[in-house]
């Protein structure tokens, strides 16, 4: 079962990126049809997120090697994100709480337990970060 949810995975996010693409839409990023085709498939075949989180698994370990795999490409363009330091510090810092704000907003909205609410807030750290133990 594992492998077919990682296969599922891969194949819906090549398709969506293909479709991506395509047409060049800002709501067809792969990252986000992905995602929202996993949950449909999920919901509609009435896959427990359990279930799919044991191919899920793997492919979240896989996250970590791959942010470290980006510091190469980026240390590459390193002068241009030096060039470009104040917009791409502006983006950051206007996504990071925007998106922390969302989920505690609409996890408040939901009616979502004070305790689960404050442990969305870390949400939109990469997940690695988030995941690195605590010093």
């Amino acid at each position: 079962m594992a492998i077919l949810m990682i296969v599922l995975t891969v194949v819906v996010y090549l398709g969506m990126n293909r479709l991506y693409g395509r047409y060049r839409f800002p709501f067809l990023i792969p990252t986000l049809t992905t995602t929202f085709t996993i949950v449909v498939l999920l919901v509609g075949f009435q896959v427990p997120y359990k279930t799919y989180m044991l191919g899920g698994q793997w492919i979240n370990l896989l996250l970590g090697p791959s942010i470290v795999a980006l510091a190469y490409p980026l240390y590459n363009q390193r002068m241009i994100l030096i060039r470009n330091f104040i917009p791409i510090l502006s983006g950051i810092l206007v996504g990071s709480v925007f998106g922390i704000v969302s989920g505690l907003l609409f996890a408040k909205y939901l009616g979502v337990e004070k305790s689960l609410i404050i442990s969305i807030v870390p949400k939109s750290i990469t997940i690695p970060v988030a995941m690195r133990p605590m010093q």
